[in-house]
């Protein structure tokens, strides 16, 4: 594999394998001083984004080309991030001017430009996926998504869910953890009888119990919670969800934050995210797409808006 495809992303953490530890003390090995020094600055901890304080005469592209050249040589390898939150903001009421109601999706009027405006000055002020996205690049890929909700509020009223079909920005997401295929001899089929896993954040117990019930029924296990504590939990569980359902509302869980945390995680920034609301707005669903939602359900919950949004998010090829 050439250095080159080997993607390296700002959020990644490297540590030293078991030939990087060795040959980073081996004078013998044709090592140049160099490489010793990023083997000693890859610690588990530190992030890609962080390596420029260690070697400030190094640029972006000039790091991301060493890290690239460890990774060739098997010398360090991703690092299992701990999916973790900061503690959470006042989260406002989400049954917004603009909200959908009985009368359907365009009871209120849109004004494209307003909306986009107040969905930049909150992407700039609360989230940290767009600092280094280019302004002009940030401007017309809000302008989409605040269409984009338009249409979402429509397919919202008239099926119940909603699949996204507008890619994130590039600090949106990252890929998941590059892990080397097995021998052929070692892979072990799949129990056919296991069901893939669904994680759902919903705090309301009565529309747990009623999700529950009807992910069962399509064919998954339901891993449901309602606070911040045992979403961490799930989130770091060594299985990875196949979609994972977030709730907004919730007095101590910013879900945004989540989503976008997920975005940038290593182990989970490819699982496929569909948010949920009483009352979803344009803005909220502006705001979800930009930081990489890939649907939205809304109520009456039932199997068929289960297995449509799913079906949706799922099938539609996600970038790596």
């Amino acid at each position: 594999m050439k250095p080159q495809e080997l993607a390296i992303n700002p959020a990644d953490v490297y540590v030293r394998t078991a030939a990087g530890a060795a040959a980073m003390d081996d004078m013998s090995r044709a090592l140049s001083v160099g490489f010793r020094e990023m083997l000693k600055a890859i610690d588990g901890k530190r992030a890609v984004a962080q390596m420029r304080e260690i070697f400030p005469r190094l640029d972006e592209e000039d790091i991301v080309l060493w890290l690239q050249e460890l990774l060739r040589m098997k010398l360090i390898d991703l690092a299992d991030v701990p999916f973790d939150l900061p503690e959470p903001k006042a989260v406002p009421a989400h049954a917004a001017p603009g909200a959908m109601d009985a009368a359907g999706a365009s009871a209120d009027i849109f004004d494209v430009a307003v909306m986009a405006a107040n969905v930049e000055q909150w992407l700039m002020k609360d989230t940290e996926s767009f600092s280094r996205v280019r302004k002009v690049d940030l401007n017309k890929t809000i302008q989409m998504a605040t269409l984009q909700s338009n249409q979402a509020l429509e397919s919202l009223h008239g099926h119940g869910y909603f699949a996204n079909l507008l890619e994130p920005l590039p600090m949106a997401r990252q890929p998941a953890p590059r892990k080397s295929a097995p021998p052929a001899d070692d892979v072990k089929p799949r129990a056919a009888a296991r069901k893939s896993l669904a994680l759902v954040f919903e705090s309301d117990p009565a529309d747990a119990v009623v999700l529950a019930g009807l992910l069962n029924a399509v064919g998954y296990q339901a891993q449901m919670c309602g606070s911040r504590q045992q979403l961490l939990l799930l989130l770091n569980q060594p299985a990875v969800p196949e979609v994972i359902f977030l709730k907004l509302g919730a007095k101590d869980v910013d879900v945004f934050k989540v989503l976008e945390k997920l975005r940038m995680h290593p182990r989970l920034g490819k699982v496929a995210v569909v948010m949920m609301s009483d009352q979803p707005s344009r803005e909220d669903i502006a705001k979800s797409i930009l930081l990489g939602a890939t649907g939205w359900i809304s109520k009456p919950y039932t199997a068929e808006v289960l297995a449509g949004a799913i079906m949706g998010v799922l099938t539609f090829p996600r970038a790596g």
